[in-house]
C-alpha cells in the first residue's frame, strides 16, 4: 500500500512531467503581429505627379520610398552600421512594399495632368527587407522587447513631482511623437491606482516592490526611472526633504472628494500657472539634468546610466529623445546576435518547483540568442534540455543573465566524468548582488 506522503509526492512528479511535456509542445509564437507593427513606417510625407489622380498617388509613393525604408532600416539595425546602409534607387524600395495607406493628400489640377501632395504609410515585407540586409552584410532583428515602464520625475526647489502637474517633463514623453523601435515604451496613465501604488519619492528611491507592482500593472518588465531637474537642482537619486507624501495618504474615504484635496493641497503639485511658467523658464536658462535608472525585473539589476544634460527650448525632448534611442540600441545590442548555423548545447536544468520552471521556460523564450528548447528528459527538480541557439555556448552564457537565467559549467564526479552545462535561475546573494556577469 502507497501512503499518502508517497502519494504526493508521485502526484507531483507526474503534474511536472505533464506540465513538461504540454510546455515543451507548446509553440513559440510567431512574430506576426510584432512583424505587422514593426514593418509599418508610418506618415511619410509624399509627393507625386501624374496624367491622373492614380497615377499622382503612385509617383507620389515611388518618391518616397527609399526614405520610408531608410527608416526602417535603421529602425531594425544598430546604429553602429547606420553609416553602411546604401541607398536604395525608388524602384527597388518599391519593390519591397506590401501594402500603402494614404494618411492625408491633396489633390489638385495641373498642367498635363493631377498632384499629390500629402502624406502616406508604408507597410514592407519583412522577408524581402531581411533578405537585403543580409545581402549587404548587415545585421538586423525584428524582435521586440519586453515593453518598458517610462516614470518620469521632476525635480525642482519645491520637491520631486511624478503625478501631480506641474510636470513639464512627463508631459514631454506624452506629447513624444517617438519613431516606432523595438522598445514599446509605455507611460503610465496616472490613474487612482497608480498613485496609490507609488509615488515621487518611492520611485526616485527605486523602491523594488513599488516598482515591481507598477510594472505589473502594464505587462512591462522593466521600469526607467528619469529623474529630471532645471538647471541650480540636483536631479538627486533621493528624495529631498519634504517631499510629497504617498498617494495612500492624499486619498481619503470619500473618493472623489480626496482626489480633489489632493490635487488643490498636496505639496507635489507646484503653484499653479505661475509655476509652469517658472519651470519653462528655469529649462531655457540653465538648461536640464536627467539622471535615469534602469530596472530589470528579470534579473533584478538596477542598470544607472550617465547623467543627460541638454540646453534651450527644446531640452527637455531632446533628452527624452536620447533615452528613448539609448532603450532602443541597448535593446539592440542584445537581440542582434551573431548570424550564421543555429548550434545545439545540451544542459541541465535544475529547478525548485512547477512555478520556477514555468519562469525558466519564459525567460528561455524571451531571449533573443535562443530559437528553441526540447525536453530530452525530465525528473522531479531536474530536466533535460537541448537548446538551440545564435551562437557558442559560452556566447549565451554571457547574454542569459539579463534574462534572468545562469548557465555556467560544471564537471561531473569520476575519473572519466565530462563536464555539463548547468542552466538555472539566476539569483541574488544576501549582500544584494546578483549571481553572474549581468547584462552586457
Amino acid at each position: 500500500m502507497i501512503s499518502s506522503r508517497s502519494s504526493v509526492r508521485l502526484f507531483r512528479t507526474a503534474a511536472l512531467a505533464a506540465a513538461a511535456v504540454l510546455l515543451a509542445a507548446a509553440p513559440v509564437a510567431e512574430p506576426a503581429a510584432a512583424e505587422e507593427s514593426i514593418f509599418w513606417v508610418r506618415d511619410m510625407p509624399a509627393k507625386g505627379k501624374g496624367k491622373t489622380a492614380g497615377d499622382a498617388r503612385r509617383d507620389a509613393a515611388l518618391n518616397s520610398a527609399p526614405a520610408a525604408l531608410d527608416r526602417l532600416l535603421r529602425r531594425l539595425t544598430s546604429a553602429r552600421d547606420h553609416e553602411f546602409l546604401p541607398p536604395v534607387p525608388p524602384e527597388q524600395a518599391r519593390a519591397m512594399v506590401r501594402g500603402l495607406e494614404v494618411v492625408r493628400a491633396k489633390r489638385r489640377k495641373i498642367k498635363d495632368g493631377r498632384s499629390f501632395d500629402g502624406a502616406l504609410s508604408y507597410l514592407f515585407r519583412p522577408g524581402t527587407v531581411g533578405a537585403f540586409l543580409k545581402s549587404e552584410g548587415i545585421a538586423w532583428s525584428w524582435r521586440r522587447s519586453d515593453p518598458v515602464l517610462v516614470l518620469p520625475v521632476w525635480r525642482d526647489e519645491s520637491g520631486a513631482i511624478l503625478w501631480d502637474d506641474p510636470n513639464p517633463w512627463r508631459d514631454a514623453w506624452l506629447s513624444a511623437e517617438r519613431e516606432p523601435g523595438l522598445v514599446p515604451v509605455v507611460l503610465p496613465e496616472g490613474n487612482l491606482k497608480d498613485l496609490q501604488t507609488i509615488d515621487a519619492a518611492q520611485a526616485s528611491e527605486r523602491d523594488a516592490e513599488r516598482l515591481i507592482e507598477i510594472a505589473g500593472a502594464y505587462g512591462a518588465k522593466q521600469v526607467l526611472v528619469a529623474v529630471a531637474a532645471p538647471g541650480g537642482v540636483d536631479a538627486d537619486d533621493r528624495a529631498p526633504e519634504g517631499a510629497p507624501e504617498s498617494a495612500q495618504e492624499y486619498t481619503g474615504e470619500g473618493g472623489e472628494e480626496g482626489n480633489e484635496e489632493r490635487a488643490g493641497e498636496s505639496g507635489e503639485a507646484g503653484a499653479g500657472e505661475q509655476a509652469d511658467e517658472g519651470v519653462e523658464n528655469q529649462t531655457e536658462d540653465g538648461g536640464l539634468t536627467v539622471k535615469a535608472a534602469l530596472f530589470n525585473l528579470r534579473s533584478g539589476d538596477i542598470e544607472e546610466l550617465e547623467p543627460i544634460t541638454a540646453g534651450g527650448g527644446t531640452a527637455m525632448a531632446d533628452a527624452a529623445a536620447a533615452l528613448d534611442a539609448w532603450l532602443q540600441e541597448r535593446w539592440k545590442d542584445r537581440v542582434i546576435v551573431p548570424d550564421g548555423p543555429v548550434a545545439t548545447t545540451r544542459v541541465v536544468l535544475r529547478f525548485d518547483d512547477l512555478a520556477a520552471w514555468v519562469r525558466v521556460r519564459e525567460n528561455l523564450v524571451a531571449a533573443p540568442s535562443v530559437t528553441g528548447h526540447r525536453v530530452i528528459a525530465f525528473s522531479r527538480g531536474e530536466a533535460r534540455l537541448a537548446l538551440t541557439h545564435r551562437g557558442n555556448a559560452d556566447d549565451l552564457a554571457v547574454r542569459l543573465p539579463a534574462f534572468g537565467l545562469l548557465l555556467q559549467q560544471e564537471r561531473g564526479t569520476g575519473r572519466k566524468a565530462k563536464t555539463v552545462w548547468v542552466l538555472g535561475e539566476r539569483v541574488r546573494d544576501s549582500g544584494g548582488t546578483p549571481d553572474g556577469e549581468g547584462e552586457q
